[in-house]
């Protein structure tokens, strides 16, 4: 779960060892355990690749396929200059455990709609805080990413699917800090969440080296340079 007082020293893939302990190993195809943040986000950008080739990308996005592959073959590099701001004030640890595919399919409820626990934790990674995301039911395309007509000039959504969307992002904040307060822990998580630069960055990450979508990450990192200049 992403609401936890589980946190751990180091970022990397935790192993349970037979004495009971957690260890914290390297994470397959980037390597660590890592100290900090940004040294995670400085080796996700060298070792992570996108999915398609750029003749791939090209096809797929006809007209737009020279603008589109610079945008996307950018994203790795640029996120790795700017890897300090993106680990923002949480380079160091204590780090939380995050599950990878965190939504209503691998959460077990009661028939009251009471939760009994989550499965499906082979992919579990001990990651940065920026990294942490809203549960899939409720994640949408960063909005640099997507289309302009679909928000208002203050980045409110227009659309009816994204309206809601937002509206239950809004609620699920508001458990979280509930939450947070319940179990006497620091609001990162609420902090993170709330923070439409970081959960952009997080989201476009996700986009890019898992999904393999196509898009002007390029956007992202240009939205997110802009909301730390102030």
């Amino acid at each position: 779960m992403q609401i936890s007082n589980i946190v751990f020293p180091r970022i990397g893939t935790p192993v349970r060892l037979d004495n009971g302990t957690i260890n914290i190993e390297p994470i397959p195809g980037i390597g660590g355990p890592f100290d900090t943040a940004s040294a995670f986000f400085r080796a996700w950008a060298k070792a992570t690749k996108f999915p398609l080739s750029e003749q791939q990308v090209r096809e797929v996005c006809g007209p737009f396929g020279d603008e589109i592959w610079e945008s996307t073959s950018s994203f790795p590099a640029r996120l790795g200059r700017l890897s300090n701001s993106i680990a923002g004030p949480y380079d160091k640890g204590p780090f939380p455990l995050v599950h990878v595919d965190y939504g209503h399919n691998n959460i077990i409820v009661d028939t009251e709609y009471n939760m009994l626990g989550v499965i499906d934790f082979e992919n579990m990674i001990v990651a940065p805080w920026t990294m942490v995301e809203f549960p899939l039911t409720v994640r949408a395309t960063p909005v640099p990413m997507d289309l302009p007509s679909n928000y208002s000039s203050d980045g409110f959504p227009k659309v009816d699917d994204l309206k809601a969307n937002h509206i239950d992002r809004e609620k699920y904040l508001q458990e979280v800090v509930g939450a947070e307060r319940r179990l006497g822990v620091p609001p990162k998580l609420s902090e993170v969440l709330s923070t439409g630069h970081f959960r952009d960055v997080a989201a476009a990450m996700k986009l890019f080296a898992v999904d393999g979508k196509t898009g002007w990450y390029s956007r992202v990192l240009d939205s997110f340079e802009s909301a730390v200049r102030g």
